[in-house]
């Protein structure tokens, strides 16, 4: 009756359909997959099913021995001559004068605001303490872009647009300006460097023990900026030595998959202007995928193999850096966290990969290389010479 009622080519899909369901399940339970098993073909041979299946399988790691790896870190005279640069800026901002401002918001200056968030019913969903920010060029942050050119007691209102679940969401942002401050920068000159600590008596000598911090280490570590170049030139550098072989076919079937993902969201065409031919878009996002693939492997192996584990005071320090960052208290820092868990896992693989940056920053062994500059006539002199 069964058969009669549904056909036999139609229970064999579905027994055919459920059959190859119940052995992908058992496959990707059995093996490490980078994806799920590609289904290639199936055949019914008397009363058994045939299945041939892809298998992408998790490549294995070859990682060098980074405990006591010697790392060389060269120094030529224009990336000295740049730390003495941000160093003695650094300084200068330090001893600013800082005082009120009538005019118009320009970048370099601090601005007192306030600022809440509505939703499309005209609901306030968020509203922060009063933030003293300073307004920098390179910090995108909405409220900070959209305040230059506003002056105090000015109301700055902006709408933003967030997708979730493939749904755009609106809202309104509504920033109150209430105080701005001008940063008088004071001139880099030997009077300048008479009224720092330490014994200096003239901007070449405090520039010759800023030259010096370089042929430290520890000293180097301890200079917050430094420490982070640091952390990112060691961790380039052992992923360079990194060896793993993943297929072609791998790389391609991931890079489609982000290509269709992005098609769903609806920024594929705006990523595609970036690149001047179509050929050039599956290449280029396979490059991506290759070094995010690496990259992230990697992360994997040095947390397993150190027991990175994240204890109370780590989530308490992410908490603290998430209220400091966005003007919150640490109770709101918490419930967005608990409330989002896009962004909770973002923030965790964040504080996590900048541990693992750390833990190698502190297992090699680092040398200073300093680079003589190369002439760049010196060919040409030989030349003339012959």
């Amino acid at each position: 009756i069964i058969i009669a009622r549904i056909g036999k080519d139609n229970i064999r899909y579905f027994v055919e359909d459920a059959l190859i369901s119940k052995a992908v399940r058992e496959i990707s339970e059995e093996k490490e997959l980078v994806i799920s098993p590609v289904v290639q073909s199936t055949e019914f041979k008397d009363d058994s099913l045939e299945i041939l299946v892809d298998l992408h399988l998790e490549p294995k790691l070859e990682v060098p021995n980074y405990d006591g790896m010697e790392v060389e870190l060269e120094l030529n005279k224009k990336t000295i001559d740049e730390y003495v640069k941000t160093k003695l800026e650094s300084l200068a901002r330090e001893n600013a004068v800082v005082k009120p401002k009538d005019g118009r918001i320009e970048y370099g200056d601090i601005a007192k605001i306030e600022y809440s968030v509505e939703n499309k019913k005209g609901e306030t969903i968020y509203k922060s303490r009063e933030l003293e920010v300073e307004v920098l060029e390179d910090d995108k942050r909405p409220f900070i872009t959209e305040i230059v050119g506003a002056k105090a007691g000015d109301t700055i209102e902006f709408i933003r647009t967030f997708e979730k679940n493939g749904e755009k969401r609106e809202y309104k942002y509504i920033v109150n300006v209430k105080e701005v401050y001008q940063r008088i920068m004071p001139e880099i000159n030997d009077e300048f460097v008479k009224n720092l600590e330490g014994d200096f008596q003239n901007l070449e000598e405090l520039k010759e023990s800023i030259r010096n911090e370089l042929k430290d280490i520890e000293r180097m570590k301890e200079d917050e900026i430094y420490r982070l170049y640091l952390m990112e030139f060691v961790f380039s550098k052992i992923l360079n030595e990194v060896k793993f072989d993943v297929s072609d076919e791998t790389v391609e079937l991931m890079a489609e998959e982000i290509i269709e993902n992005m098609k769903k969201k609806g920024n594929y065409k705006e990523f595609k202007e970036t690149f001047e031919a179509d050929e050039e878009v599956m290449e280029g996002i396979k490059k991506l995928v290759m070094i995010e693939f690496k990259e992230s492997r990697f992360i994997d192996y040095v947390v397993e193999k150190e027991n990175l584990k994240l204890e109370d005071e780590d989530f308490a320090m992410i908490l603290d850096e998430i209220a400091e960052e966005r003007g919150i208290s640490r109770e709101k820092a918490s419930a967005l966290l608990k409330s989002n868990s896009k962004f909770r896992n973002d923030v965790v693989e964040n504080y996590v990969e900048r541990r693992v940056k750390e833990i190698l920053l502190n297992k090699v062994k680092l040398k200073i290389v300093e680079k003589e500059e190369e002439n760049p006539n010196e060919g040409e002199e030989e030349k003339d010479e012959g």
